[in-house]
């Protein structure tokens, strides 16, 4: 949240093990993590006659070992624009919820 106002932002994700993975530059999105561990994330597929959209919550965490960032930059995929992004951030769902949808035309 920023203020009195819940804070959306896009990231690009990788699920692996039951978590999720991202990562970030310093800045509001992992000030805000910091501040308040509980996250819900949003993911959209559509593809052919059918579309997905699943939510999920949990709690984050920013990963400092080496280790843990080692096995994090092994995983795909790589983030969009060439930008620095030393930060990594794991996710511990608690919640899923989704749906599927069958596209008309």
């Amino acid at each position: 949240m920023d203020g009195d106002e819940i804070e959306i932002t896009p990231i690009n994700l990788v699920a692996d093990d039951e978590k999720i993975y991202f990562r970030t530059a310093k800045g509001t999105k992992l000030l805000h993590l910091v501040l308040n561990e509980h996250v819900a994330v949003q993911v959209d597929q559509a593809q052919g006659g059918e579309a997905w959209s699943v939510i999920v919550r949990g709690t984050a965490r920013r990963l400092s070992d080496p280790e843990e960032t080692a096995r994090v930059d092994e995983l795909p995929p790589r983030p969009w624009v060439e930008t620095t992004k030393l930060e990594y951030v794991e996710g511990v769902p608690t919640k899923v919820t989704g749906r599927v949808f069958h596209l008309g035309h």
